[in-house]
């Protein structure tokens, strides 16, 4: 499961100095994911790397010189990741809609929320994260999807 993931990630160019940050960040959080003792654990991994995932999306929109100076500038402002970047982030639209709803259930099991107080993470919702990861960041590495 977590292999298709791996070589979506691994699979991400390195244009600039943020592309090579956010694959080592995204890299380290699928780690974490693979060796998750909870399912709590797995929700917070899963999260960040739906998020590292549209971020490197909505990055393609600048020029590879200016993206790590985009994030310090959206990081001062304690905005270096939103849910509007999945907005402009180029994505086609039905491919946003999936995304945005996983990230929302996903989400749900990091907060203390009714799904959260009332069970874990199913294994189906993990299946479907698991699938728009890999959409997502081969979407990094290329236009098509």
């Amino acid at each position: 499961m977590w292999d298709a993931v791996r070589e979506a990630v691994e699979g991400v160019e390195e244009t600039s100095e943020y592309e090579k940050a956010a694959k080592t960040f995204a890299l380290k959080m699928l780690e974490r994911c693979e060796r998750a003792i909870d399912r709590f654990e797995l929700a917070c991994c899963l999260k960040l790397l739906l998020e590292v995932g549209i971020q490197l999306a909505y990055m393609r929109r600048f020029k590879p010189e200016a993206r790590l100076e985009v994030l310090r500038r959206r990081s001062r402002r304690a905005v270096a990741f939103n849910m509007s970047m999945l907005e402009r982030s180029g994505l086609p639209g039905p491919y946003k809609k999936r995304i945005l709803r996983t990230y929302l259930k996903i989400s749900s099991y990091v907060h203390p929320s009714l799904e959260a107080l009332q069970g874990e993470i199913p294994d189906e919702l993990v299946a479907k994260a698991v699938e728009i990861l890999v959409m997502i960041y081969r979407a990094s590495r290329q236009q098509k999807l």
